[in-house]
């Protein structure tokens, strides 16, 4: 089964037009989003952001404490699912107040692209339903695909950023998985061969 996509509240859609509208009086940033020269880039998919510190590493499971901070929209070169992705806009939520934070132009919305593309031939996502949420934990520099499980507890977890190489960015992890390699990250646990040389 595809993936479940939520619609945006309004609230955060009109945080978003406001900031893409103010971007665009600034000279050069409609062109930044306007791929080989060619239209503006639309809204594709969008999905919410959710956050989780180290003090959550200690729960039995953090991912029940993550906070949602707002919501996340893929601008592509074409409109749904199939365009490539150019950009990401995040749209944060603070109380009632949906705000636009901040646009990436980088390697963001590509790795969400392509970890959005492995969740979807996924056979446990396939047999299932997910909503695709982004998961950050900063104090790691760690982002991933968080495949929230909406009629189980089978969550999966996609990496698409980390500073440690214990993580192995675009493999699908069980979330129990992905939490025992935060917390060996978090501990400090350095990766290493300890095979004999011969």
């Amino acid at each position: 089964m595809p993936l479940v996509t939520l619609e945006p509240p309004p609230a955060s859609i009109q945080g978003l037009q406001e900031g893409l509208r103010r971007l665009s009086a600034h000279r050069g940033t409609a062109a930044l989003f306007a791929p080989a020269g060619g239209a503006p880039a639309s809204v594709g998919t969008a999905h919410k952001v959710f956050s989780i510190g180290l003090d959550a590493l200690a729960q039995p499971d953090p991912l029940d404490s993550a906070q949602e901070t707002g919501w996340r929209y893929l601008l592509t070169s074409a409109p749904g699912l199939g365009g490539g992705a150019v950009g990401a806009v995040d749209v944060n939520k603070v109380g009632d107040q949906h705000r636009f934070a901040q646009m990436h132009a980088g390697w963001l919305s590509e790795e969400t692209r392509k970890a959005i593309n492995i969740a979807q031939a996924n056979p446990d996502v396939l047999g299932g339903n997910y909503e695709p949420r982004a998961l950050r934990v900063p104090a790691l520099l760690v982002d991933a695909l968080w495949l929230k499980d909406t009629q189980g507890t089978n969550d999966l977890v996609v990496p698409i950023r980390s500073a440690a190489p214990k993580m192995n960015v675009g493999t699908v992890y069980k979330a129990a998985d992905f939490i025992d390699d935060l917390r060996d990250i978090a501990a400090g646990k350095p990766k290493f061969n300890d095979r004999p040389l011969r």
